[in-house]
């Protein structure tokens, strides 16, 4: 059995996901001189608040039924908007 990544995701081996966090760093490191603030949102969310805003854009979603029966999405950037 060959064991494939998913489509639209990969892995990053200790180099590159050094040279990665390097950058994380580096962008942190100036939007907090410009006075930004971090703020963290959940990657998954109810389907009905992404429902209608989303457009074309809605298959490149994971949506599915949790265990209690509601559809949530799965955001796959995080640069959209709840």
């Amino acid at each position: 059995m060959q064991i494939q990544t998913l489509k639209g995701f990969r892995d990053f081996l200790p180099a590159d996901a050094a040279k990665r966090q390097w950058v994380r760093d580096k962008m942190v490191e100036v939007a907090e001189k410009w006075g930004y603030e971090p703020i963290e949102t959940p990657s998954l969310e109810s389907y009905s608040l992404f429902q209608g805003e989303i457009g074309e854009d809605e298959k490149l979603f994971y949506k599915f039924i949790d265990n209690g029966g509601r559809e949530v999405m799965l955001r796959y950037d995080q640069t959209v908007p709840t």
